[in-house]
């Protein structure tokens, strides 16, 4: 699968079968709901059925780009840009509930498109511009899914360890995040509704419950506890190799998973959030899983492929039989 050339290929049938099952047999199971909507003509929950799925899967599509853009500009992982676009595409399917349109995944774009500028300042001695940039696309994210803000913080950390961070990026860092929320600001006065600036942090006061048996159910729980063991497995043997490492991979790498760690500790802490943070969850989580097939080569490595394979179909079936 890391070498062959129509893996990529195979990846894109599969979603295209999961996406046509989902149209016609599930359709009517899985109401379309919006948890957040800045503005109301971005609700697109009066759509068509089929509309909705082809607007979330164009987003798919721009994330898998942008997933290979990323890889081939910071030089995290040295494997054939499919692959890593294909390990993505089959995460998506894993996760039916995930089809439906949602807001998060806007801001899903921008985070991505903001880590092209965070890492793209590593060691960079006029890093103000690349801060701004990479808080200001962050802060765009953060107007659709209001909760991402709480890992503003960690873009900071990021700019430390790319060792980018000073006094003057510090400051360019808070001027960009603030830049769309003064947009949002004047657009409020304009159109003389003031209470659309304060709808975002109002949003960051909504907290759910904490039980997360309460909130999930039985089949999400189980494609959350196999993308967590895959993944810790992924950093155990990251950390097992870091040596191995270039100092930009381990630093990039290293982000990566302290971002996916607070993403999962986010999950536990606020369920209610469990798709939209999912979502935020995958993109690293496919680095991190290429990175250990990649990297491994030991018969553990191939017997633990096939094993993630049949586990993913297991899963992904007996999801969709509860859905009924």
């Amino acid at each position: 699968m890391m070498t062959n050339s129509m893996t990529l290929f195979f990846a894109i049938i599969i979603c295209f079968a999961s996406y046509v099952i989902h149209l016609f047999v599930l359709q009517d199971i899985h109401p379309v709901t919006m948890n957040f909507v800045l503005f109301k003509s971005f609700d697109v929950s009066s759509l068509p059925f089929s509309a909705i799925l082809i607007c979330n899967a164009i987003i798919y599509i721009l994330v898998g780009y942008l997933l290979i853009e990323l890889n081939n500009r910071s030089d995290i992982l040295r494997i054939r840009p499919f692959v890593l676009c294909a390990f993505y595409y089959l995460f998506v399917i894993l996760c039916p509930e995930l089809y439906l349109y949602s807001l998060a995944n806007i801001s899903l774009l921008a985070l991505i498109i903001s880590l092209f500028f965070l890492f793209s300042s590593y060691q960079c001695y006029n890093s103000s511009s690349y801060l701004f940039h990479t808080f200001a696309v962050l802060s765009i994210g953060t107007l659709f899914f209001p909760q991402l803000m709480y890992l503003v913080p960690l873009w900071y950390i990021g700019a430390s360890m790319m060792q980018s961070l000073n006094i003057r990026s510090f400051f360019a860092g808070i001027l960009g995040f603030c830049l769309p929320y003064l947009l949002l600001l004047t657009c409020a006065v304009y159109v003389h509704q003031i209470e659309i600036f304060f709808v975002p942090f109002v949003e960051l006061t909504n907290f759910g419950k904490m039980n997360i048996f309460a909130v999930m159910s039985i089949p999400n729980i189980i494609t959350l506890c196999f993308f967590i063991i895959l993944f810790f497995i992924s950093v155990i043997h990251c950390w097992l190799i870091d040596y191995d490492n270039k100092i930009r991979t381990r630093i990039i790498l290293h982000f990566i998973i302290l971002l996916n760690f607070c993403i999962l500790l986010f999950i536990v802490l606020q369920p209610k959030y469990e798709l939209q943070l999912l979502s935020l969850f995958l993109p690293g989580n496919c680095l991190m899983t290429c990175h250990f097939f990649r990297r491994s080569s030991s018969r553990f490595s191939d017997y633990f492929f096939i094993i993630v394979i049949i586990l993913m179909i297991l899963i992904y079936v007996f999801k969709m039989f509860s859905l009924y």
